[in-house]
C-alpha cells in the first residue's frame, strides 16, 4: 500500500512539473545593442525575462559598467528596465563575457567585489 501512494505521488508530482510552462531568459547585450526596447520583446514575443549582458568591471576598476564602458546606471538602459517591470518582466544581470576585464579581477578584494556587485543589482 506505501509503495503504491508513493508511487502515485511521484506520477501527480510528474504530471505537475510537465504542465509548467517553459522558461527562458535571452541575452541582451546593452551595448551592441543600442536601440533595444525591452517591452516590444515581451508584447511581439512573450518575452517574460531578460539576462541583460554583461556587468564588467572598465577602465574605473571595480566598478560595474555594461561592456566595461557604458554607466551601469545610465538612464537610457535603467528606464527600458523600469518599463519591463512594470509590464510584469524580469531581469537578470549577467556578468562575464568574452571582452574587457571581469568583476572578479578588477576588485582588490571579496568586499570590494561584493560591493560592485550589489551596486550592478540596486540600480538595475
Amino acid at each position: 500500500m506505501k509503495f503504491g501512494l508513493i508511487l502515485a505521488l511521484i506520477s501527480i508530482g510528474v504530471l505537475i512539473e510537465a504542465k509548467r510552462e517553459p522558461k527562458f531568459a535571452p541575452y541582451i547585450d546593452v551595448t551592441a545593442a543600442k536601440d533595444f526596447k525591452l517591452v516590444d520583446l515581451k508584447n511581439k514575443y512573450g518575452v517574460k525575462a531578460v539576462s541583460l549582458a554583461f556587468a564588467l568591471g572598465g577602465t574605473a576598476g571595480c566598478v560595474p559598467m555594461w561592456g566595461g564602458q557604458t554607466p551601469i546606471d545610465n538612464p537610457n538602459i535603467i528606464n527600458e528596465i523600469k518599463a519591463f517591470r512594470a509590464a510584469g518582466g524580469d531581469v537578470i544581470v549577467s556578468t562575464g563575457g568574452a571582452l574587457n576585464p571581469y568583476l572578479e579581477t578588477s576588485c582588490g578584494s571579496p568586499a570590494a567585489l561584493a560591493a560592485a556587485y550589489q551596486r550592478a543589482l540596486s540600480v538595475t
